[in-house]
């Protein structure tokens, strides 16, 4: 088996078809993807932007990746509502 740590793409892939409790919608991927590139095209969104944020890691290193890893997690099980809808 591919080692699906470094291949997030294969990793979602295998958790969508593998869980009970888990599902991808593929419109809801392609509506943030959407989302994310009129941000990014408008400026209203960039690398600078996300470092500014107060909880993201201000550094690119072991430890910046480990929170982003950390954050992810906690989003994808306690994810809130938002006015902005994906699926």
């Amino acid at each position: 088996m591919t080692d699906l740590r470094t291949q997030p793409r294969e990793a979602a892939r295998f958790i969508a078809e593998h869980s009970q409790h888990v599902n991808i919608s593929d419109a809801g991927v392609r509506n943030v993807a959407k989302h994310m590139d009129e941000c990014v095209k408008s400026g209203t969104y960039s690398i600078k932007s996300w470092k500014e944020h107060e909880l993201n890691p201000k550094t690119m290193d072991e430890a910046a990746l480990n929170w982003i890893f950390f954050a992810d997690t906690l989003t994808f099980r306690f994810g809130q509502q938002t006015t902005i809808r994906f699926s």
